[in-house]
């Protein structure tokens, strides 16, 4: 039977010893799910993608959602329901080594791209929730017909994709009650320790890389902030990724500024660096809006 069956119509597709499916027709969404994980687990998950779909608008778009137990066999069951386990394992094996989710945009069984792994965790940890938000922000940063791949939308680094869930996932628990304005106001002053190392450098913010110590997931969430004080909320979350996936990066940042990226980046350095206070105030300016 379904975890969520009291809220929503839910479609059983498939159950066996080692995984469960199902679809649930109102949030257009598959659950694949390891018999090892734990019931509550699943409907927390359940809960936070349909916040996640009616916060952002993207109830349309099919999701393939796969929760995988917490040890290696309970991944390898899974994969094998995910077709063929030779050539999908890896991405399951890596959420393994230390990750507790991550979105892919490897063809899902709609015929679509994108799918969403999570790996059995501690979900009462608001940390998780923050991360879990992340990722299905990727998947509505990509939940259009024509959608351009994630690399094609990196330009050097992840400073405008993961800068933007970075942001978001910081919001959407804001906004749902999950964290308070103080703490929301803390985290992203967090997101803000690098800045001083990055505005004395000479190293560009679309060419910092993952993993690096000035923090492209920190710095690109206050990038996120700056376009959006600069084109509206609502502008942001849908003409500007509209036009990403239309025309590209280059033309989308001529197109709402005027410039070039490095143009761009130059303006967004300026705006960096004001005083931590003010960028907070404009940050809540933004909000408001």
């Amino acid at each position: 039977m379904s975890y969520s069956e009291d809220v929503l119509e839910t479609e059983i597709i498939q159950y066996s010893e080692e995984v469960s499916v199902n679809f649930y027709k109102e949030m257009n969404t598959k659950f694949t799910v390891s018999t090892s994980v734990q019931n509550n687990f699943v409907t927390e998950i359940t809960k936070i993608v349909e916040q996640a779909k009616n916060k952002w608008n993207f109830s349309s778009k099919k999701l393939d959602i796969y929760v995988v137990g917490a040890n290696r066999q309970s991944v390898i069951d899974l994969c094998d329901v995910y077709r063929n386990c030779n050539s999908e394992l890896e991405p399951f094996i890596f959420a393994m080594k230390g990750g507790d989710a991550f979105y892919s945009q490897k063809e899902n069984t709609y015929g679509e791209e994108g799918i969403i792994v999570f790996f059995d965790t501690v979900f009462e940890d608001i940390s998780f929730k923050r991360l879990a938000f992340h990722e299905l922000f990727h998947a509505y940063q990509f939940h259009y017909a024509d959608a351009s791949s994630i690399g094609a939308l990196q330009v050097d680094g992840p400073w405008l994709i993961e800068g933007g869930a970075e942001l978001f996932s910081e919001i959407i628990l804001y906004q749902l009650g999950y964290q308070t304005e103080e703490k929301f106001n803390s985290q992203m002053e967090l997101k803000l320790l690098s800045k001083e190392e990055y505005l004395s450098g000479n190293i560009p913010l679309n060419e910092i890389q993952y993993g690096s110590p000035l923090r492209p997931y920190y710095l690109g969430s206050w990038f996120t902030v700056y376009l959006i004080s600069e084109v509206g909320y609502e502008v942001y979350l849908v003409d500007f990724y509209e036009d990403l996936h239309t025309v590209g990066v280059e033309e989308t940042i001529k197109k709402y500024f005027s410039t070039d990226i490095p143009g761009v980046i130059k303006n967004f350095n300026n705006f960096l660096a004001q005083e931590n206070d003010i960028l907070l105030m404009r940050l809540n300016e933004v909000l408001d809006d």
